[in-house]
């Protein structure tokens, strides 16, 4: 999970959430924002042909960000934030399957872990800020209430 907002921050670092393209992450003590309030990680199902969103992959793939302003496939939607996937991408037809943002198969919303070990459910209409805030293990955002 990366949480800076620009293309060259995400693709060469530093950024400012737990993992990052040009350190190893921080240490659990490192995140000011507090583990429950921070994502490690989302749901985001492999692209439509497959290619990229595996483990296995670099980091430029794996760490994909709550605000991703760079992708490998064309017809993406800027920014890749957290939402519903639209039947374009569904189909493959857009963004090789929502390549460049988190979504699930979920028809309401997806799971998140958080940096204390929690899965959360968060809904595809909670506001964009909630999980760009999230994304940011040391900006000093605080997120309160249900999502």
């Amino acid at each position: 999970m990366i949480g800076n907002q620009y293309s060259s921050a995400q693709l060469t670092g530093p950024t400012n959430g737990v993992f990052n393209i040009s350190t190893t992450g921080l240490r659990i003590t490192d995140i000011s924002d507090g583990t429950s309030n921070t994502f490690a990680t989302g749901e985001r199902p492999p692209s439509y042909d497959l290619y990229w969103g595996w483990w296995s992959g670099s980091d430029f793939d794996c760490l994909l960000s709550v605000q991703q302003w760079y992708a490998f496939d064309g017809g993406c939607t800027w920014p890749g934030t957290f939402r519903a996937p639209t039947p374009a991408e569904l189909s493959g037809q857009a963004c090789n399957g929502g390549s460049n943002h988190f979504w699930s198969f979920h028809n309401t919303g997806s799971n998140w872990l958080l940096c204390d070990g929690s899965v959360r459910f968060m809904s595809f209409s909670v506001a964009a800020s909630v999980p760009i805030a999230m994304g940011s293990a040391i900006g000093g955002e605080v997120v309160t209430g249900n999502y």
